[in-house]
């Protein structure tokens, strides 16, 4: 579990450093998991 973790975390840190878009498609998408994991509590 942690590799894969970290294997995402790789992905991410490649595709924020080649481009800035992708920063606010990612925030986008953290939104969305905090409220969809906000509405099971």
């Amino acid at each position: 579990m942690e590799e894969l973790f970290m294997k995402l975390f790789i992905w991410i840190f490649i595709l924020l450093w080649s481009s800035p878009v992708i920063i606010i498609a990612l925030a986008g998408a953290w939104v969305i998991l905090c409220l969809l994991f906000g509405r099971r509590k």
